[in-house]
């Protein structure tokens, strides 16, 4: 089932700013390079520690999405997502989208029963 937190997700309206709030204020440090695609943009980020549970998203809104809808969304990651998807539709889980791949994983999301989004996320090696 669920491995462990993999990140939490912030959805952010203005990337630069908040990129820029969270290493210059907060002291994170980008890990690894900035995604910018179809979906929106997106980077990882990790303490001085080296810890990197935490990412900036800024999605490619569509008219009428509203920013409160999107505010965090926990990403776990998993060992197998076809079977643990296949497990929660038997159990009658809500999924937004189907499994989607990206180049180093794949991912999906589903609501928990007060509708805030959850991601199963599971890395490609």
């Amino acid at each position: 089932m669920i491995k462990k937190l993999a990140f939490l997700e912030i959805v952010v309206s203005d990337f630069p700013r908040a990129l820029d709030w969270y290493t210059k204020i907060m002291g994170f440090e980008v890990d690894g390079k900035e995604i910018e695609n179809e979906s929106g943009r997106w980077c990882q980020l990790k303490t001085q520690s080296g810890d990197n549970r935490l990412a900036l998203w800024k999605p490619n809104w569509t008219p009428g999405q509203e920013k409160a809808l999107y505010s965090f969304i926990p990403v776990f990651e998993v060992d197998n997502l076809e079977q643990l998807v296949a497990c929660l539709k038997a159990k009658k889980v809500l999924f937004l989208e189907g499994i989607r791949q990206m180049p180093s994983y794949r991912i999906t999301t589903i609501l928990d029963p007060e509708r805030n989004r959850l991601q199963l996320f599971e890395p490609i090696p």
